[in-house]
């Protein structure tokens, strides 16, 4: 017990705390914020992108549109985060992502989001809505 409670207080004090994650969100969210913290280690962004591009499909829906702002989208917010992250890991290179994203203003925010980890900036989180 005590040799766990010095390597717990080592990774605390060299990482700034555990290492580990938390989530919050629906359920049907979980695979979508597993595959970007896979991506995030892996550099595979591919799978997060995937799960937006389906948010964004039933956000942008023409029998039943999200009704409120895109800025409030659960899409956005994604591609958003999956920017933020892909940043972080490949620097300018994730511009190439920007491409994926069908709509100007959701492509929008998230090269604001890129821009964040290229200027040392943190994450913006967002409110989903709808």
């Amino acid at each position: 017990m005590e040799e766990a409670e010095i390597r717990r207080r080592i990774a605390v004090a060299t990482t700034g705390g555990g290492g580990g994650y938390w989530m919050v969100g629906r359920r049907e969210d979980f695979p979508y914020l597993q595959a970007l913290m896979k991506a995030s280690s892996d550099g595979d962004f591919g799978p997060p992108i995937e799960y937006a591009l389906e948010r964004y499909r039933k956000d942008s829906a023409q029998d039943k549109p999200n009704p409120t702002a895109k800025e409030y989208w659960p899409s956005t917010c994604a591609f958003r985060s999956i920017l933020y992250n892909a940043g972080k890991r490949f620097g300018r290179d994730a511009a190439v992502y920007l491409d994926r994203i069908p709509d100007a203003d959701l492509r929008l925010f998230a090269q604001i989001e890129l821009a964040a980890p290229l200027t040392g900036l943190p994450e913006l989180q967002g409110i989903q809505r709808g």
